[in-house]
């Protein structure tokens, strides 16, 4: 998929899940976050090929938490991101299924509150600050 195509089919998708509005509900600038990034840049390949966006209910959060994650895991390196808002606090978990410097924490679940690609394989991560998708830093 060329540039063109790749940035306005993810466009596409966030604003048909509705990304704009849920950003809006939680406080997070969707244009500075998202958009911007997006169309700002310069990849030529879909840097989110492989992977899929998707809003989960969760029982302690609302209104639901966006996640960005691979299709498949094996054994190669791979991202998930979530964003939500709880406890008064903005949370963007960068999760990998390898160890990294800054990753904090480790998660391994199996539960209906999560995409099932991820279940049951222990993942690293780290509360980030920027809420810009790594793929698009």
């Amino acid at each position: 998929m060329s540039a063109p195509d790749w940035k306005a089919s993810t466009k596409a998708t966030w604003e048909a899940l509705g990304l704009p509005a849920f950003c809006a509900e939680i406080g997070i600038d969707f244009q500075e976050a998202f958009l911007g990034p997006l169309e700002a840049s310069t990849l030529q390949e879909d840097p989110f090929a492989g992977h899929h966006w998707e809003f989960f209910k969760h029982h302690s959060i609302q209104p639901a938490v966006f996640h960005m994650g691979p299709k498949s895991v094996g054994e190669e390196p791979e991202v998930w991101e979530e964003w939500f808002f709880t406890e008064g606090e903005m949370h963007h978990h960068v999760l990998r299924n390898h160890e990294y410097d800054w990753g904090t924490e480790t998660w391994k679940g199996d539960d209906n509150e999560h995409p099932a690609t991820v279940l049951n394989k222990l993942w690293y991560h780290h509360n980030c600050t920027n809420l810009i998708p790594t793929k698009l830093r």
